[in-house]
């Protein structure tokens, strides 16, 4: 059985010579590089993102700095939500730490979509699916009303602490905006 290749998402956004998964087998550090200048730099939106995620996916701690740079320049929404969840991924599950490229893409997609997940602590556990209660809405019974939550979720899990300060600030701005 092949192993998945889960650079593949970003491929076509980046416009690389050659696939991404065969650049980052070659040289893992001129691709850090590569990306941090692509996600930092580009004028192009989606190149942008796609480097963030790119950036997560590979997995190292290094890496850190300059998605902590992105969050605070980047304007647009959808990069800096792809920043964040490169973010957390790495805070929580990097190559460094042992982790495999499947966990860290299972805990980035689920960071970027502020999807529930468990983190695991360490590299191989199984993970463990939460159950939510999911008692559906009839026409006679109306569907319960969602919480308004006052945490940012990419934030906890960026700094590990939902009451860190750099979590409330943003948290704060968030409820403010909308």
């Amino acid at each position: 059985m092949a192993e998945l290749n889960y650079y593949e998402p970003y491929e076509g956004a980046l416009h690389l010579p050659r696939p991404l998964r065969d650049l980052v087998q070659e040289n893992r550090d001129g691709m850090i590089e590569a990306m941090k200048n692509i996600m930092l730099k580009s004028p192009d939106i989606y190149e942008r993102k796609n480097a963030a995620f790119c950036l997560g996916q590979i997995g190292a701690e290094r890496a850190i700095p300059y998605l902590d740079q992105a969050l605070g320049q980047e304007r647009v929404e959808g990069v800096r939500e792809a920043a964040g969840a490169a973010l957390g991924t790495l805070r929580s599950v990097s190559s460094d730490k042992g982790f495999s490229d499947a966990e860290r893409a299972r805990v980035m997609y689920a960071l970027y979509k502020n999807r529930p997940i468990h983190i695991p602590t360490y590299p191989g556990e199984t993970p463990v699916v939460q159950v939510s209660d999911t008692k559906e809405s009839t026409p006679t019974t109306p569907a319960k009303a969602e919480p308004k939550k006052s945490k940012c979720f990419i934030a906890t899990a960026a700094c590990g602490n939902p009451f860190a300060p750099e979590v409330l600030i943003r948290a704060g701005c968030r409820l403010r905006a909308a």
